[in-house]
């Protein structure tokens, strides 16, 4: 099982990988295409831990913030 699964917010598992950046570019490259932001979560398998990213940051509205829950 992958380590990193990317979660909608239903908690439906739409994507999953060993990497977290890979995660992470899978989630902003659906946010460029027109998806919200928070619709989307990376939930670390291992850890317990999950990121979410709320939108763009003021300055550089291409660039996501990544926070932990």
């Amino acid at each position: 099982m992958e380590r990193y699964e990317v979660l909608y917010m239903d908690h439906t598992r739409v994507f999953a990988s060993d990497s977290l950046q890979a995660a992470k570019d899978w989630v902003e490259t659906k946010i460029q295409q027109g998806a919200l932001g928070s619709d989307y979560s990376i939930f670390d398998t291992k850890s317990g831990e999950t990121w979410y990213t709320p939108g763009p940051s003021e300055d550089n509205p291409s660039y996501y913030r990544w926070a932990q829950e």
